[in-house]
């Protein structure tokens, strides 16, 4: 009978026992560990709303860009306000300064052309020394942007090509405008 009340005080100690430390743990768990997973999720929060910002900001920098339209050859494309813009026959020229007549060369002298052409791709680019290449997206269609030299200056040019209805749709991007480039060519349009 003693060790029957023996027993039992031990079983009744190491019941106590767990259940203080079960409640300990509890305790600890929902007064230290959750805090920190909310704040870890807050974090993460910020982090999204940040992210969320940073692409609407950059989803705007197009927006208040006057477009240009060729009904001709059925594209539009964004230019920055204050740019100048000429077109003659297949070609369009933009620059944020006074677009310059081209000279012997005929045409103009400007930041940005582009040119439609029946000539194929292969056949535009064969007259440049092509430094790099990567395939893009230009209104859902592959196209080809090339980083070069331009033979006639020797300056860095960046010409992207993209083939549409048997047609070469051509931009020109001299070395001072490739910081504008990938904003003009995601706001390039096919029109019907």
């Amino acid at each position: 009978m003693h060790k029957t009340k023996a027993s039992a005080a031990v079983w009744t100690v190491w019941i106590v026992l767990t259940i203080l430390i079960a409640g300990g743990l509890v305790y600890y768990y929902q007064y230290t560990k959750i805090p920190d997973l909310q704040n870890q999720i807050n974090d993460l929060q910020n982090q999204v709303a940040s992210l969320q910002e940073q692409v609407s900001a950059q989803e705007d920098e197009t927006a208040d860009w006057e477009t240009y339209t060729n009904s001709t050859y059925g594209y539009s494309i964004k230019y920055p306000n204050g740019w100048e813009n000429k077109e003659l026959d297949n070609y369009a020229w933009f620059d944020a300064g006074e677009i310059k007549s081209g000279g012997d060369e005929g045409g103009y002298d400007a930041l940005i052309a582009i040119l439609v052409s029946s000539d194929s791709q292969s056949k535009i680019i064969s007259d440049y020394a092509k430094k790099s290449q990567e395939n893009i997206d230009l209104d859902n269609i592959e196209a080809t942007k090339y980083s070069t030299i331009d033979p006639l200056t020797k300056e860095d040019l960046i010409i992207v090509i993209g083939e549409k209805n048997n047609k070469s749709y051509v931009f020109f991007f001299k070395a001072d405008a490739i910081d504008i480039l990938d904003d003009m060519l995601s706001t390039f349009q096919f029109t019907p």
